[in-house]
């Protein structure tokens, strides 16, 4: 997955962080990740996506909650 990736990264600097930044992840916050994580490679290769806008527009909201998060967990620091 992912967000184990991003957890890893976050860990690396403060293991703190990382505990704050599991707890404020939702499921759902963490599969729009890899989501969209996915879609990207797919689109990257050239390989058919059955993507619409509305998909787009929600993925970045939630990514842009995520993003968010990170930023709280690390400045409230």
């Amino acid at each position: 997955m992912q967000v184990d990736r991003i957890f890893r990264i976050v860990k690396s600097f403060d293991p703190g962080w990382h505990q704050q930044l599991r707890r404020s992840l939702t499921i759902e916050l963490r599969e729009t990740i890899t989501s969209a994580y996915t879609s990207r490679n797919s689109i990257a290769h050239g390989e058919d996506v059955d993507l619409t806008f509305r998909q787009v527009s929600t993925y970045y909201e939630q990514i842009k909650t995520v993003i968010g998060a990170i930023e709280s967990v690390v400045v409230a620091d």
